[in-house]
C-alpha cells in the first residue's frame, strides 16, 4: 500500500475528508481544473487532502503556444523547457488562487516538490513525435535542461543530484514568508506523519516534521542509517 492510500485511510477513520479521485499519478490540463472546482466543493470547516502530479517538465514536452511565445528569444532547446516550466508554474498558480477564491487559503497548507532530479539531456532534438509509453506528442530528452544545482547525478542516480531536491511550503500562520531551511533532512516517509499531525490525526507512526514545515530549523538534523 502507498503512503498516499494509508493517510487516505486514516484520516477516513478519523473522519476527516478525503477528496475522491485525487490520489493520482499524474494530471493532464483539463484533470487540473477538475482539481480546482474540487477545491470549490470541499468544506471549510473540515481538513481535505488533494495530491496533484504535474506532467510539465516530464517527457514529451507539450509547451503551451503562450509560454513558448514568452521565450521566443532563447534557443528552441532552451525555449521549450523555459516553457513547460512556465507552464507548471501557471498550473501551480491557478490552484492556488482557487484556494483563495474558495476562502481556504490561510487555513491551507501547500507543499511543492519533485520526486526526483532533473532528466538527463538526450543528444539530438527531434520534432515533435508521438511518444510510446504515454500516447502524447511532444519534444524528447533533448530538451530536457534543468540543473542540479551542481550536485552530481541526475534523474534515476543515487547521488545527490538524483535525490536532492528543493521543497517549498506555504503556510499561512506558521511558516514564515522567506525562511530558508538547510539543516532539516525531510524525505517522502516524513509526508505522512507531518500531514496527518497537521490535519489533528492522532496516533500515526514516524516523527512529524512539523516544526521543519513551519520554518522553524532547530535541532532537526538527524540521520536513520545504521552504520554496517
Amino acid at each position: 500500500m502507498s503512503l498516499a492510500h494509508a493517510f487516505a485511510r486514516r484520516v477516513a477513520r478519523a473522519g476527516l475528508v478525503v477528496v475522491p479521485g485525487t490520489l493520482t499519478l499524474a494530471l493532464s490540463r483539463r484533470g487540473r481544473e477538475r482539481r480546482c472546482g474540487v477545491i470549490w466543493k470541499a468544506p471549510a470547516d473540515r481538513p481535505f487532502f488533494i495530491n496533484v502530479w504535474l506532467h510539465e517538465t516530464h517527457t514529451p514536452h507539450r509547451p503551451t503556444q503562450a509560454s513558448m511565445q514568452r521565450w521566443r528569444h532563447l534557443d528552441e532547446q532552451q525555449q521549450v523547457y523555459a516553457a513547460v516550466v512556465t507552464d507548471g508554474g501557471d498550473a501551480v498558480g491557478r490552484i492556488l488562487d482557487a484556494l483563495n477564491e474558495a476562502g481556504v487559503a490561510r487555513n491551507t497548507l501547500v507543499m511543492f516538490s519533485s520526486d526526483n532530479g532533473p532528466e538527463r539531456t538526450g543528444r539530438a532534438g527531434k520534432p515533435p513525435q508521438q511518444d510510446a509509453h504515454t500516447g502524447m506528442t511532444g519534444y524528447d530528452t533533448f530538451y530536457s535542461v534543468g540543473k542540479t544545482g551542481g550536485l552530481r547525478g541526475r534523474k534515476r542516480s543515487l547521488l545527490e543530484g538524483g535525490v536532492r531536491v528543493p521543497f517549498v511550503v506555504r503556510w499561512p500562520g506558521h511558516a514564515p514568508m522567506g525562511t530558508r531551511n538547510d539543516v532539516t533532512v525531510f524525505t517522502a516517509v516524513d509526508l505522512l506523519p507531518t500531514l496527518c499531525a497537521a490535519a489533528g490525526v492522532a496516533g500515526t507512526f514516524g516523527r512529524a516534521r512539523l516544526v521543519a514545515a513551519a520554518g522553524r530549523a532547530g535541532r532537526q538534523l538527524e540521520t536513520r542509517a545504521r552504520r554496517r
